[in-house]
């Protein structure tokens, strides 16, 4: 099964861009265009990352702080895309606990490749917090005992 994306941009163009490269690669992409639509859709959907596109409609440290004060939301990656006038707005994203910011014009290749590593990241997490939870899982110990 894919690993969706939600994209938020105002920007016709990131959506279409940034997201016709996610899908080629194997990604479900879900757009929003605003602060108020991305929340809609995620309470009725679950991403594995999320990509926001930093813009007067789209707040990304408000949208980043929502992310990490809710418990479902709060251990998901978020990637923030910043133009390189608007550079409060890359503070704002590490403030409220972004995970990686872009200046654009950014690579997609380079875009693809992080996402491909925080999803990796992110699943190895989620893996260890199963294991952990598991009652028969046992970690070998790394020194003999003595």
């Amino acid at each position: 099964m894919a690993k969706k994306i939600m994209i938020v941009s105002k920007e016709h163009d990131t959506h279409f861009i940034l997201g016709s490269a996610l899908l080629t690669h194997g990604y479900s992409v879900s757009p929003a265009h605003n602060d108020r639509e991305a929340v809609q859709i995620i309470k009725k959907d679950n991403f594995e990352l999320f990509i926001l596109d930093a813009s007067k409609d789209v707040n990304v440290k408000k949208l980043t702080k929502v992310f990490r004060t809710d418990n479902k939301l709060r251990d998901i990656p978020v990637i923030i895309l910043c133009s390189q006038k608007h550079n409060k707005h890359t503070i704002d994203a590490w403030d409220a606990g972004a995970d990686y910011c872009f200046s654009e014009p950014f690579i997609i290749e380079e875009v693809v490749g992080i996402i491909k590593s925080m999803l990796v990241v992110r699943e190895a997490k989620i893996t260890d917090k199963l294991l952990l939870k598991d009652e028969n899982f046992l970690i070998p110990r790394l020194c003999p005992s003595t």
